[in-house]
């Protein structure tokens, strides 16, 4: 546990960007891991980004039964990530940031704008 809340204690904040059209996802990017197989980076977001739509239908996720939909750049149609819509119970029960939009670190670009405080 105490690796985890050292993981938490660091704020970095990044750019995320659309890797095909450089189109800024979100300005409140952190670097993540997916709850459910924790090999697997990723990036999150609180908020809605404005620069995503929602694409197809909801389905149940790989590694969990966590509820998602993808997302799609708007500029450019890349898929960048998906929402969690439903998250399962094994995901909720592991300490998480609350973070429900997810980009696949494949389809993205990353740059560190903000450090919070050791």
């Amino acid at each position: 546990m105490s690796q985890l809340a050292t993981e938490y204690e660091r704020k970095h904040v990044y750019r995320v960007q659309c890797k095909d059209c450089n189109e800024v996802l979100t300005d409140r990017g952190m670097n993540a891991v997916l709850l459910s197989d924790r090999s697997v980076q990723l990036y999150s977001t609180d908020l809605f980004p404005y620069t995503v739509s929602f694409i197809q239908g909801d389905y149940s996720a790989a590694s969990c039964s966590c509820r998602v939909r993808d997302v799609a750049c708007i500029n450019c149609g890349n898929v960048v990530g998906y929402h969690v819509n439903v998250p399962c119970k094994l995901c909720l029960s592991q300490p998480n940031n609350g973070h429900y939009w997810m980009f696949r670190s494949n389809d993205i670009t990353s740059q560190q704008i903000y450090m919070k405080g050791k």
